[in-house]
């Protein structure tokens, strides 16, 4: 095999591994930085602004 064919094998491992914890420590929290309590209610707040903001437009529309 020649210098450039291995180089590129080795971009593409390196590429294939990162890609891979990556995907590891984001998804599933494999080094545990984040409680897992923080996953069961984290998306809540802000979904509960969305529907806070819109009771309020549609309060503010039929006020007018």
């Amino acid at each position: 095999m020649t210098i450039k064919v291995w180089k590129q094998i080795t971009r593409f491992w390196f590429f294939l591994v990162s890609t891979l914890i990556l995907f590891l420590v984001f998804d599933q929290n494999i080094f545990q930085s984040v409680e897992t309590d923080h996953f069961n209610s984290f998306q809540w707040d802000s979904e509960g602004l969305v529907v806070a903001r819109m009771a309020r437009s549609k309060k503010e529309v039929s006020l007018l």
